[in-house]
């Protein structure tokens, strides 16, 4: 699972995960705070890389803490 955050332009790697229903509630509880952010389940560590390389051509960075 990738969360990321327009604002501060950064992304997180969270996984392998069982379920998401957690990261969804902090994602939609962040929302309802203001905070711009994104929630994608990926299906595979490719898929990841590959979301990985696009969030970092468009200007984002991989945060080493959680953002939520």
């Amino acid at each position: 699972m990738v969360v990321e955050d327009h604002q501060a332009k950064v992304f997180t790697v969270f996984g392998p995960l069982v379920g998401d229903a957690q990261w969804t509630q902090r994602v939609e509880r962040a929302r309802e705070q203001g905070r711009n952010l994104t929630l994608c389940t990926v299906r595979s560590e490719v898929d990841a890389r590959v979301m990985m390389r696009d969030l970092a051509a468009r200007g984002f960075a991989r945060s080493e803490y959680a953002i939520l």
